[in-house]
């Protein structure tokens, strides 16, 4: 075994070695690192300093709305002790954050100051929701020339598939009004006052089309479009969703409105 391949094993073992730390789990990094002219205490410090910063600015990053809300220095205890509590158990930052509104429903429920900030927990949502359309996989337009020639019992048992990049939230504030607010710089710089109204909300996150450049969408759906929605990513096949939400439009039963649907990419694909 050569020297270049003696190193690469080395360095395998040794980001083993650190994955295993970062969880919390046994690791030999301190042993592997003894050699090192830092020594193997400092080098261990150094790995673990420098990995807890970027999953703490990860945190940040991800949810710059509910720091705006909170201050630099309240979220950025918050997302020291989640990240702490919370170990990277992949090897990509973008995934990384998930558990963060489970986080904030506990920190609203166990700290007085937070009290009033209970839509904090449906924010958190919303911003890791569009930190999920953002990273999600490109999707395809919906083949129509295929669902076409389906049979009239072909079409009846599919499941349509909502797209890769979109995702629902059930809200129990006009979060994204507030997200929406805080967008803006101008009202963070001049520290003005937003309105926070405690009413059902519902929201379908996706990415547009190429010609908006892809940008990140909430719209906000009435109940009836939600529910629609959610039925069809529970994976409801096509003639249950067609009878179980069929309703009259100008003396006629119609089904949901699937080409709208289609024709923002909602719906992506189905299979059968």
């Amino acid at each position: 075994m050569d020297e270049k391949q003696k190193n690469s094993i080395l360095l395998d073992e040794t980001e083993d070695a650190f994955d295993a730390l970062m969880r919390g789990e046994l690791s030999d990094l301190s042993e592997l690192l003894k050699d090192t002219p830092i020594g193997q205490s400092v080098g261990v410090n150094v790995y673990r300093q420098t990995s807890m910063s970027a999953l703490i600015n990860a945190i940040k990053e991800t949810f710059e709305t509910c720091r705006h809300i909170l201050g630099d220095d309240y979220f950025n205890q918050c997302a020291t002790s989640f990240c702490q509590l919370y170990p990277l158990f992949q090897n990509d930052l973008n995934s990384y954050g998930s558990d963060f509104p489970a986080y904030m429903v506990e920190l609203v429920e166990t700290r007085e100051e937070l009290a009033a900030l209970k839509f904090l927990c449906d924010l958190s949502s919303l911003e890791w929701a569009l930190n999920e359309t953002f990273f999600a996989k490109k999707k395809r337009p919906f083949d129509l020339e295929k669902f076409g020639k389906l049979t009239d019992e072909q079409r009846g048992k599919l499941i349509l598939k909502l797209g890769p990049d979109v995702r629902l939230l059930h809200s129990h504030y006009n979060v994204k009004d507030i997200y929406t607010f805080h967008r803006q710089e101008e009202n963070i710089i001049n520290e003005r006052s937003f309105d926070v109204i405690s009413s059902d909300h519902f929201y379908v996150i996706h990415r547009g089309s190429a010609e908006t450049n892809f940008e990140l969408l909430i719209e906000q759906v009435d109940t009836y479009n939600y529910s629609v929605l959610s039925a069809i990513k529970n994976e409801s096949c096509f003639i249950d969703i067609c009878e179980n939400f069929a309703r009259e439009i100008d003396g006629d039963m119609q089904p949901p409105p699937f080409g709208d649907y289609i024709s923002k990419g909602i719906i992506s694909d189905f299979i059968l």
